[in-house]
């Protein structure tokens, strides 16, 4: 049977009522206690400023508090919003992770006591600029990562952007425990350079073998589809 004008949007789409009203009783749409309602906007790119103004303005207005309604809302930018205000919520975590990172290196690797002569040679003593060298190369490496993956147009998640900077942390930081442990192994009577290129015949087919089987993880873990 052809449909009433009034069960017609104004655009002339057919407007089923089962999707429309929640909480009928015996047919009798009257005494819905739900109602859902659906607003399209031209959100073409020329009319993007204007629609996010339009949704931010209505976000505000929904988010109100009302006495006899109850609303559950939601737009196109929801999702975007919600990763905006999750990534900031989570900064001062990560930022204190890495500054956590950055002491627990220092101390773990550095000489403390007895204090040095001249004094300011406890900024070597201490490995005080091989732990923020360690941090800053994990923040670096975030960095290229997401900018690398966003170039090539892998999508990502709410779930990966925040356990990604603590996962990157706790993977790149441990290398520099092994190298730093088998450097001290080396014969103190060679040079500098002798030794460190001990120590990188001795453990850096094992980091470069570990990094790249990490590496090879996280891509299959990037083109698995996830729910």
């Amino acid at each position: 049977l052809p449909l009433e004008k009034e069960c017609m949007s104004n655009i002339g789409s057919p407007v089923q009522a089962s999707l429309v009203f929640g909480g009928v009783s015996n047919g009798d749409y009257m005494n819905a206690k739900a109602l859902i309602t659906t607003y399209n906007l031209n959100n073409s790119p020329e009319n993007t400023t204007q629609a996010l103004a339009y949704e931010s303005a209505w976000l505000d207005i929904a988010a109100g508090d009302y006495q006899y309604v109850n609303i559950a809302y939601s737009a196109a930018r929801s999702v975007q919003d919600e990763i905006t205000r999750e990534g900031k919520a989570d900064m001062p975590v990560v930022v204190l992770s890495y500054l956590i990172m950055f002491l627990y290196v220092s101390l773990a690797l550095g000489e403390w006591y007895p204090m040095p002569k001249p004094w300011y040679m406890i900024f070597v003593k201490s490995r005080f600029a091989l732990g923020l060298s360690g941090v800053l190369f994990v923040l670096c490496a975030i960095i290229i990562s997401i900018g690398f993956s966003s170039m090539c147009g892998i999508e990502t998640t709410l779930i990966i952007s925040e356990a990604l900077p603590f996962l990157v942390l706790a993977i790149g930081v441990d290398n520099i425990f092994i190298l730093v442990d088998t450097f001290e192994k080396t014969d103190l009577r060679l040079s500098v350079e002798e030794r460190l290129s001990a120590t990188m015949a001795d453990v850096g087919g094992s980091i470069t073998v570990a990094s790249l089987s990490e590496s090879v993880a996280f891509l299959l873990g990037a083109i698995t589809r996830m729910p």
